[in-house]
């Protein structure tokens, strides 16, 4: 299944989901859905790179640097 092929509210809720998810879960299960949300935007940063200007580039890697950060934080931390 191709994403533009998925109603877009579901996209919205898996993001919201794995968001809420990073900020509440417990240690583990928040990392994972930290480091998931890192990888997606990740994802979306690489294939619109060529669109960006640099200080949207420098913005959206602050954005996936803080959500691995935090990932860090909920496995050091708990």
């Amino acid at each position: 299944m191709r994403m533009h092929a998925a109603p877009r509210w579901v996209l919205f809720l898996t993001f919201l989901g794995l968001a809420v998810g990073a900020a509440l879960a417990p240690r583990g299960w928040g990392a994972v859905c930290a480091g998931l949300l890192a990888a997606f935007l990740s994802w979306l940063l690489f294939l619109a790179w060529w669109k960006l200007t640099p200080t949207t580039r420098a913005l959206r890697l602050l954005v996936i640097a803080i959500l691995l950060g935090a990932a860090v934080v909920k496995i050091a931390i708990g």
